[in-house]
């Protein structure tokens, strides 16, 4: 198995869920996971040589951010 080099990412995407998370939770981690190393790969920088703060832009959960954006545009209410 070919393991990459993103502290505490990759590593656990390729080993399984962490522990305590949720089955949905963790699918959802590891799509973002595995986009990022696409991302990384497509820009043809080696993964282990990219920022910590990089990678946790690449795999964060923007899907609350979206939602509120999304609300605000139907006037629902949201950001502000």
């Amino acid at each position: 198995m070919v393991r990459y080099l993103i502290p505490g990412k990759i590593n656990d995407v390729l080993a399984g869920s962490p522990p305590g998370v949720a089955t949905t939770e963790a699918v959802k981690q590891k799509k973002r996971d595995i986009g990022a190393v696409q991302t990384i790969k497509n820009a043809r920088v080696k993964v282990d040589q990219v920022p910590d703060h990089v990678t946790n832009a690449l795999t964060r959960d923007y899907s609350s951010v979206m939602k509120a954006i999304d609300q605000k545009k139907s006037g629902l209410g949201g950001l502000k």
